[in-house]
């Protein structure tokens, strides 16, 4: 007999939308938006008031017509014409940098820096970053970025964004976890706009929160918010690339002992920038000046390092662009491999001196150039050596500045997918990916960022997950010692006779048995000292007037469960019960020393 289709219910389609979870996609989809719009403007915004700046400063007054990236051009077109006036080029970037240090130190002394503002928000501030912070840290970054300062732009969109994403969840009331999540997605989002790479930009910032690990987390709202940003970027600024590189760089297995070795050289010089860093960033520190002298004693080193080697000042993408698609601004052959190592040496000076100065800027731009630099004079001196293997040394630029910057971020993913994404070179996919692992395995001890964790297990931020993690795989019969029995009582024990009992032990419960053993309950010792206190009740009292209801575990439970079961009763110890007969007591102490046990163990383990 035939019967018609039932159709779906209500409740079906309830039960099919749960298997989705609609509810968490589009609310997160809703918040990644907004946070979106709002770091891609802000992008939009701080792109502007830094070129606009070193378009007064270095263009107009020290009369400095400096090298642009093909891709991006200048939003501003230069006006300089003859030779730069040496005496302003010595002075803007101290004053960038004084006016910059002031901004930072009297309003907002978080500010200061690049990534390590976010990083540090994300992991030890609960996500939270007040709300001036997005408006100090674009205005001090533009100055000191726009007036020739060795500086770059992420460090400072990433925190603007992530402050943005963290107002967002103060605005909408969210828990501390989603707050994280809403100041990972902003970074994300200012980044993924300000360089044109949107999932490199996503992957990046959930990357570099770590030393070795992923904060796998905040994936979902990091993408949305860096596609939106990117997209609100692309509408103002149009769609393209950083930098514009050969139509295509064929793959020859024959050059991969050739990057190899370049891998190297960059982790070398990786190593020797990095501890040049952190030194430069303990000597301002100890500095005994007042801090916004500081930023300007550095730009006035810079400053003077530009009257030698132009290369020092700014960004330096222009340089890079040339070194891919040279025009001739570098000399060839032998001499063009000197003038590339000693662009990067330069760069490595004025950028960690501007950036452990106290005032807002990023590494990772400058350190791009650096790598790219490094990757280019290896690939002009093995074009010297194997003219018919390495036919373009444009290829090494690129990988050089992958891995590099990899390697002293701790980011070795994200920046593989940002250089492809910066430059279109999918070509050199495989060249990357092995430079990548060597220079990353090479620096593993090494990073730019120290406030970084080494993994999620070290971070605040996870505490929680991973007391409970540990735990999980630790049964109660390995944190107690089973030993004589503990001292019971019965529920009629008057209460003299059961303050004698606990007098003579070391318990700070009692199991209360009933005539068939089992347990009905136990007297806890704070309970027991509050009947003591009343004169008239203690002569009355007996032990089931004492007693509170019963919390156990058993030897197979988990300390996990115990330590749940310790939380809700509050009790110092547990029964151990299997079988309806107590086992032991387990100690809260007990539990502690067994976590910190397998703590150690796993640690020397890995």
């Amino acid at each position: 007999m035939f019967r018609a289709p039932r159709l779906p219910s209500l409740n079906d389609l309830a039960a099919f939308a749960r298997l989705f979870e609609f509810r968490a996609v589009s609310r997160w989809v809703g918040l990644g938006v907004l946070v979106g719009i709002a770091s891609g403007a802000s992008a939009v915004v701080f792109l502007v008031m830094s070129e606009a700046v070193r378009h007064f400063l270095l263009d107009d007054l020290a009369n400095l017509k400096m090298l642009e990236p093909g891709g991006e051009g200048a939003l501003f077109p230069s006006s300089a014409s003859g030779a730069p006036r040496a005496w302003v080029l010595l002075l803007v970037p101290a004053v960038g940098g004084i006016v910059s240090g002031l901004l930072v130190r009297v309003f907002c002394p978080e500010a200061a820096g690049g990534n390590e503002g976010f990083i540090n928000a994300f992991h030890r501030g609960r996500g939270r970053t007040r709300k001036r912070v997005a408006v100090v840290k674009s205005v001090a970054a533009a100055l000191f970025i726009g007036s020739g300062n060795s500086a770059g732009r992420e460090g400072p969109i990433a925190h603007v964004g992530a402050s943005l994403g963290s107002m967002l969840g103060e605005a909408f009331k969210l828990s501390d976890r989603e707050r994280r999540l809403l100041l990972v997605a902003g970074a994300a989002g200012g980044i993924g706009a300000i360089f044109r790479t949107p999932l490199g930009g996503a992957l990046f910032v959930l990357e570099v929160l770590y030393r070795d690990d992923f904060e796998v987390d905040a994936l979902v709202p990091a993408v949305l918010s860096s596609v939106v940003a990117y997209s609100v970027f692309t509408l103002v600024f149009g769609e393209g690339t950083i930098f514009l590189t050969a139509n295509e760089y064929p793959f020859d297995p024959r050059q991969l002992p050739l990057y190899l070795l370049m891998a190297v050289g960059a982790a070398l010089v990786g190593v020797l920038y990095v501890q040049l860093h952190h030194r430069l960033a303990r000597m301002f520190a100890q500095l005994h000046i007042p801090y916004a002298l500081k930023p300007g004693l550095a730009g006035l080193a810079v400053g003077a390092m530009a009257l030698v080697v132009p290369q020092a000042l700014g960004t330096g993408y222009g340089w890079i662009q040339e070194a891919i698609v040279p025009t001739g601004v570098f000399p060839v052959a032998w001499p063009g491999v000197l003038a590339l190592l000693g662009i990067a040496l330069a760069k490595t000076v004025s950028t960690c001196i501007s950036v452990t100065s106290g005032s807002s800027g990023g590494v990772f731009g400058p350190s791009v150039v650096i790598g790219g630099m490094v990757g280019g004079a290896f690939g002009l001196a093995f074009h010297q050596l194997f003219p018919a293997l390495v036919v373009d040394p444009g290829a090494f630029v690129i990988v050089g500045m992958a891995c590099f910057v990899g390697g002293v971020c701790h980011a070795p993913i994200s920046t593989l997918v940002m250089a492809t994404e910066m430059t279109k070179g999918y070509d050199l996919l495989v060249p990357i990916m092995l430079a990548e692992v060597v220079t990353f395995a090479l620096m593993r001890t090494s990073t730019i960022y120290p406030a970084q964790p080494a993994t999620r297990r070290d971070s605040p931020a996870h505490g929680g997950e991973y007391v409970l993690d540990v735990l999980q795989d630790i049964r109660v019969r390995d944190a107690f010692t089973p030993g004589p029995a503990p001292v019971s009582v019965s529920p009629s024990m008057s209460l003299p006779e059961l303050l004698r009992q606990a007098s003579e032990s070391t318990q700070a419960i009692f199991p209360v048995l009933g005539e068939d053993g089992k347990v009905q309950g136990v007297v806890p010792l704070e309970t027991l000292r509050a009947f003591f206190y009343d004169e008239d009740i203690a002569k009355v009292a007996v032990a089931a007037d004492c007693m509170m209801p019963l919390v156990a575990v058993s030897s197979e439970d988990t300390l996990a469960t115990a330590l749940a079961r310790f939380a809700s009763s509050h009790y110092r110890e547990l029964p151990v019960i299997d079988d309806d007969r107590v086992k032991g007591l387990l100690g809260y102490e007990e539990l502690l020393q067994a976590y910190s046990a397998e703590l150690v163990r796993r640690r020397l383990e890995s």
